[in-house]
Parts: C-alpha cells; structure tokens; sequence
C-alpha cells in the first residue's frame, strides 16, 4: 500500500529553520575578504566563516544548501551549490561557509529566475 507523504509539514519546518538559522547567522561573527585572485579568475568580496571556528552554523548552511531552493553552478571549474536567504547568496568551498550581499535591484535571469551578480 503505498503512502503519499505531505509536502506542508516540511515546508513548516524550513520556514521554522530558516529562522533560526537567520538568527545564527546575524549573531555569528563574519571575517571579510576583500577579493583575489583564484585560478586566474577574481574572486569578489564576500565573507567567510571557517568550519574549525564555527561549526554548528557551518553544518546548518550545508543542510540548508540541500534544499529544493538551492541550485548548482559552476565555480572555477568545480560545482558549487548555492541558496539565497535574507538578502544573501550562500555557499560552501571548503572550509569556509562563504556569503554575498545580493543587491535588491540585481536582474533577474528569465531561464532559471534568480539574481545574477556577475
């Protein structure tokens, strides 16, 4: 017999952990880089936490990034997962859980509608 699972309870669940997970992430103390130069392509600014110094928020941006949300891009030749959440892009290149400040008047892709920065 089989069961048909209700999308609603986990959708609950997110909008909850996302909430916490904002307020972990406005509480947590961010380093900033001010931008280099990676396999010959510029890296912009953006900030950073490393995973040796902050875990816990660590772990919970990597299962955010598993959401139905999140989507795949490349990113110097290696595939990277992205989420946006309150106003940020989010990502992880280990061992830093990176963010970006998405401008609220980025264009809006018309293929995969989300906000492209570069």
């Amino acid at each position: 017999m089989a069961v048909e699972l209700s999308r609603r309870p986990r959708q609950q669940r997110s909008v909850r952990f996302d909430a916490d997970l904002v307020a972990s992430i406005r509480a947590a103390h961010w380093r900033s880089s001010k931008g280099f130069v990676s396999k010959g392509e510029w890296v912009g600014p953006h900030e950073y936490v490393i995973f040796y110094k902050d875990q816990a928020l660590f772990e919970a941006i990597r299962e955010r990034l598993k959401a139905p949300d999140a989507w795949v891009a490349s990113y110097h030749g290696s595939r990277v997962r992205y989420v946006e959440l309150d106003g940020w892009r989010y990502w992880i290149t280990w061992p830093a859980a990176n963010r970006e400040q998405v401008p609220p008047n980025a264009p809006v892709c018309r293929g995969c509608h989300r906000r492209h920065l570069r």
